[in-house]
């Protein structure tokens, strides 16, 4: 399994049609002058691609955030998910998180990671 695509956003859904779409999508760092600091709304939009022997079977994806302090800025996410073997094209999939009222107490460099299966896959 593969994460091809992990991007910061203001908002972003990742839609039936198998499009994502993003709002203010490429967030690489937010400017606050005082902290703590809350961001309203931060999306996480993940491209994954999915490995013909992983197909019909529960994986698990898990995103968890750290930074400079023990304090996490959002609750670790853990959710299950399969990919049923439908076709040869459809191994590749969009997932978003959408969080709201994210908390940054200090200053400092944060970090999201994703794992599938308990295997680092992606740093954000």
């Amino acid at each position: 399994m593969k994460i091809l695509l992990a991007l910061l956003a203001d908002h972003a859904i990742a839609h039936a049609d198998g499009k994502l779409y993003v709002t203010g999508g490429g967030i690489r760092s937010l400017p606050f002058s005082t902290f703590p600091a809350v961001m309203p709304r931060l999306a996480l939009a993940l491209g994954i691609e999915v490995g013909q022997d992983e197909l019909g079977i529960e994986h698990t994806l898990s995103i968890e955030a750290s930074g400079p302090t023990n304090e996490a800025i959002f609750r670790p996410l853990s959710v299950t998910f399969t990919v049923l073997r439908r076709s040869e094209h459809e191994r590749y999939f969009h997932f978003v998180a959408n969080m709201d009222n994210v908390t940054f107490q200090v200053a400092g460099n944060y970090s999201i990671s994703i794992a599938i299966d308990d295997h680092p896959l992606a740093l954000v």
